[in-house]
């Protein structure tokens, strides 16, 4: 692997790690102090690494810190290695992980640092006993890394082993994202995401990994399957949700985070029936690890727990791969084999994709594909209830397409029949109603009469209307009266999944709802009150 790289950068440092092996190091020269220092300004986000005498994070700007110089010369750092003594190697070892980790966010996701806003990232190597970590504070992002003493002062160990570093940057990435919070299920997910991708960062780097973290530093953590009988200690995490290896009394993330490690290493390379009798057809790391990583960036927040990261997930897959595909089949499965959810069903129908609503003042002449997902196999047989709207092809085809609709106020619905020959039973009919409208009329209904006409039970649907829709960016909500408790307005697919979940406050009438981060489609607003439950259907049209 090579790491990237513009011509002002110094990479030829060489450094045989403490676990990876020899590797290429990004250095700067100070022409000042003719001198190599482990600074890396080789990126957009700069990477500079110190050692410390001192024992915590906070060292970064006193006396205790400094930068490990090597000497050569300038345009020829080939002839320079860090391995002259522990610290020299330990604070290399831990630069070249940042660097490979930057490099896998940057070349698999275009994620630049581990933020995400390409701040800078700085590493202190200190004699902290028995950990790593990740902190963030003065805008910047700080990675500790101490040093392993269970073994004693004849084995003393850094933590600087490529996938704990990689561990580490990933908290960074979590924190610029869902920002998990350190408590409850919530903590077990940032951990487990930490532990996925800095496996895949190793894979990346190595073309192959173990699926086990810390095994360099002695204390490993497996996360693909059983390894034993019992699973009480830190390094044995559970195998099922609040079961086996579950961890009820401290709800120790490292070990409770060893669901969802099993989950992706299932969803990767797949498993037969195990405890619920599911078999998972693994989909591999690459597309893995794409939907962990959609699923963490895109629909999980600080306070998601494990039922949200299983929806979270197979929503993500949906988004990449479609609704009734083999990768949403096994992410769904590979959720059941761990505990959580049932399986997929074996024959998949979903809804219409398509625009529903047409504006009569932009004319009869529209393009318009609509398209419905079911399990391979299946046979589709479009309808259409108005021939005032020239849908084709009709009958048996894949999609259909909508060129001319009427230039007045009209509606029809379009079905299709979808028809598994495998199980008759599962054919199913889907259907979507299509309508043209006056969109722009100024005032259809005098403002006092309006008010009369809408009803301020809010357990009616005509207490809630949203503009624009179809919409693109954001959703504005309009209540026809303020309400006197708190409303929670809950985002759902078309398959009953919650995706999003925000709360409106007392007294307030409208609300902002960001919908950027929903894939085109199809999507049902609902809203709890005291007296009843509002639902408003809306698109996402890009």
């Amino acid at each position: 692997m090579s790491l990237i790289a513009n011509s002002s950068c110094q990479f030829g440092n060489q450094v045989n790690t403490w676990y990876n092996g020899n590797n290429i190091l990004g250095t700067w020269w100070d022409s000042s102090r003719n001198r190599y220092q482990l600074k890396d300004y080789c990126r957009t986000s700069y990477i500079l690494t110190k050692y410390s005498d001192g024992n915590g994070s906070s060292d970064w700007d006193n006396q205790n810190s400094y930068y490990i110089e090597a000497s050569g010369s300038e345009g020829s750092p080939q002839n320079t290695n860090w391995n002259w003594d522990f610290k020299a190697r330990s604070a290399a070892s831990a630069h070249f992980g940042m660097q490979t980790a930057h490099y896998y966010f940057k070349t698999t996701f275009n994620r630049n640092g581990a933020y995400g806003d390409g701040r800078e990232l700085r590493v202190l190597v200190n004699n902290y006993r028995n950990n790593a970590f990740y902190d963030m504070y003065n805008g910047n992002d700080y990675i500790t890394v101490g040093r392993n003493y269970d073994f004693g002062p004849a084995d003393e160990r850094s933590f600087a082993e490529l996938d704990v570093m990689a561990h580490e940057f990933t908290h960074g990435v979590v924190r610029g994202s869902a920002n998990l919070q350190l408590s409850g299920e919530s903590f077990a997910l940032n951990e487990s995401f930490a532990d996925i991708f800095g496996e895949m960062t190793e894979r990346l780097h190595t073309g192959q990994h173990n699926w086990t973290v810390l095994q360099g530093i002695g204390v490993p953590r497996v996360m693909a399957e059983e390894e034993g009988p019992s699973f009480a200690g830190l390094n044995q995490p559970a195998q099922i949700y609040q079961g086996r290896g579950w961890d009820f009394v401290r709800a120790e993330p490292h070990q409770n985070g060893g669901v969802q490690n099993r989950w992706f290493y299932f969803l990767s390379v797949g498993t037969g029936p195990r405890d619920f009798n599911v078999t998972v057809n693994g989909i591999g790391e690459e597309k893995a690890q794409r939907i962990a990583y959609r699923s963490l960036t895109r629909y999980l927040n600080s306070t998601s727990d494990y039922n949200h990261a299983r929806v979270s997930a197979i929503q993500a897959a949906t988004d990449i791969y479609g609704a009734c595909s083999a990768e949403v089949t096994a992410t769904t499965n590979a959720w059941a084999a761990v505990g959580l959810g049932a399986a997929a069903p074996e024959f998949c129908a979903a809804e219409i994709t398509g625009q529903r609503r047409f504006c009569t003042e932009d004319g009869t002449s529209v393009y318009n594909e609509y398209r419905v997902q079911a399990s391979p196999g299946a046979t589709k047989t479009w309808s259409n209830s108005n021939g005032l709207f020239d849908f084709s092809p009709l009958g048996q085809t894949d999609y259909t397409v909508l060129s001319q609709v009427p230039d007045y106020d009209e509606e029809t619905t379009l079905s299709v029949y979808i028809e598994f020959p495998a199980n008759p039973s599962a054919n199913v009919w889907r259907n979507l109603t299509i309508n043209t409208e006056q969109c722009r009329v100024q005032c259809r209904i005098c403002p006092e009469e309006a008010q009369r006409a809408l009803s301020v039970d809010e357990s009616t649907k005509q207490g809630m209307t949203l503009y624009p829709n179809p919409a693109d960016r954001s959703i504005t909500v309009d209540f026809t009266s303020a309400s006197v408790s708190a409303r929670t307005l809950n985002v759902s697919d078309m398959l009953g999944r919650v995706l999003y979940t925000q709360q409106v406050p007392i007294g307030q009438k409208s609300v902002l709802l960001d919908v950027f981060q929903l894939p085109a489609g199809s999507f049902i607003l609902s809203v709890s009150t005291p007296k009843g439950t509002l639902t408003k259907r809306f698109l996402i049209s890009r």
